[in-house]
């Protein structure tokens, strides 16, 4: 893969500390997508970044292969943004190409995921009074990108039924056999809610509960291509009945 040197508008370490205040950080600057999908057929995508404070705002972008302390100028993904440095001015709305560069190196079988950075420093707001000066943290936000392959379209209703839970004792096992990211939210009865699963193709995790599970279904839904859900319920197997 083509390794696009970008910009380093700030140091490595500042970025690195940026995901942690970004918490409680002010988001100048709005993105109008929750994630990006790369078709068979796609090789350009298009986002827009909206400033909706009242001063101007300093705007970096990269891509990055799942690694959150990837610096810019590490970057070697396929997908690049341009432009990847941009000044954003009060109230003004910015279109920017996120372009796929190359296919060559992708998984034939099953999508592949990457994260689009999206670093934003908003300018420090003065004041008369000394004490209401404001400085806002840095943030970053992360999209998904994800990029599929000639032969694989969007994945359906049935497609995500496919997905196995399984039980043994308090851990809940989650089997993804698609070819697709599964993206979750599950609740059972009686136990806390878990959100912000998210399964990788033709694999599985685990996740441990708050105690032994005895139940017998699960509901979950599934966060699709539109950033919407769709709720699927289904049975819970043990081990046990698993490797029967």
């Amino acid at each position: 893969m083509r390794n696009y040197k970008l910009l380093s508008v700030f140091s490595n370490v500042f970025i690195a500390a940026t995901f942690i205040l970004s918490l409680k950080s002010f988001a100048a600057v709005n993105v109008d997508k929750t994630r990006l999908i790369f078709n068979s057929s796609d090789m350009t995508q298009t986002i827009n970044l909206y400033n909706n404070s009242s001063s101007p705002a300093v705007v970096q972008l990269w891509t990055d292969d799942q690694d959150i302390n990837v610096s810019p100028d590490e970057s070697k993904t396929p997908v690049i943004v341009l432009p990847p440095v941009l000044k954003i001015l009060p109230n003004e709305k910015r279109s920017l190409r996120v372009i796929l560069t190359t296919r060559k190196e992708l998984t034939s079988d099953r999508e592949s995921l990457y994260w689009l950075n999206i670093y934003q420093i908003p300018s420090i707001i003065k004041s008369k009074d000394r004490d209401m000066n404001k400085i806002f943290f840095p943030l970053r936000l992360r999209l998904k990108v994800f990029v599929r392959p000639a032969h694989l379209g969007s994945p359906s209703f049935d497609d995500m039924q496919k997905l196995k839970f399984i039980k043994r004792g308090a851990e809940l096992r989650v089997v993804n056999p698609t070819a697709w990211y599964a993206s979750l939210n599950v609740s059972i009865p009686g136990f806390k809610k878990i959100s912000k699963i998210m399964i990788t193709p033709l694999a599985e995790a685990s996740i441990q509960t708050e105690r032994e599970i005895t139940e017998d279904k699960i509901n979950y839904e599934v966060i699709g291509d539109s950033g919407f859900s769709d709720m699927h319920t289904t049975k819970i197997t043990s081990l046990y009945d698993s490797l029967k």
